[in-house]
C-alpha cells in the first residue's frame, strides 16, 4: 500500500509513463510506514490538528490547508537541517530467513532516505504555495 500526497486544485496532465496514465503535475508517493514516519516527523513540531495529524497517524488521509503550507515548509526545513529531530527514523535492514518459508526482508531507512523525501514534500508544499492549492494525502 502507498499514501500519495498530491494537489486536488491542480490540473491533470498526461505524463509519458507508457501506460496513458493522468496524473498531477506534482505530488509524492510513500509507502505507508515512510508516509506515517514522515507525518509523525512534521506533527511533532506542527501545531495543526484535524485527521492525519497527531504522534502516530492511525488514519492515512488528511489536508493541509493553503494557509498551513508555510507552517508545513518550515517545518521541513527545521527536521530537514537538525538531524537530532529525524535520527529516530534511521533503522537497520532485517533479513529473516526460516527452512521452509519465505524470506522476509526490510530494507531499514537511512538518514539520506529521509531527507530525499522531505525534499520531494517540501517541493509539493512550495508548488502548492504559489499555485494557491492545499495538499492532501490519502
Amino acid at each position: 500500500m502507498s499514501v500519495t500526497f498530491y494537489c486536488p486544485e491542480a490540473l491533470p496532465v498526461s505524463r509519458d509513463r507508457g501506460d496513458g496514465a493522468i496524473s498531477s503535475p506534482r505530488e509524492c508517493n510513500f509507502s505507508n510506514v515512510n508516509a506515517r514516519n514522515i507525518l509523525a516527523l512534521l506533527s511533532k513540531r506542527l501545531r495543526l490538528s484535524g485527521p492525519g495529524v497527531g504522534d502516530w497517524p492511525e488514519e492515512l488521509y488528511g489536508e493541509w490547508s493553503q494557509a498551513s503550507l508555510p507552517e508545513v515548509q518550515r517545518t521541513i526545513l527545521q527536521v530537514s537541517n537538525v538531524v537530532g529531530l529525524r535520527e529516530w527514523l534511521v533503522t537497520a535492514p532485517v533479513v529473516i530467513q526460516e527452512p521452509g518459508r519465505c524470506t522476509f526482508i526490510e530494507t531499514g531507512n537511512t538518514d539520506e532516505m529521509t531527507l530525499r523525501r522531505l525534499r520531494s514534500l517540501s517541493e509539493l508544499v512550495a508548488y502548492a504555495a504559489k499555485n494557491n492549492y492545499r495538499i492532501c494525502w490519502s
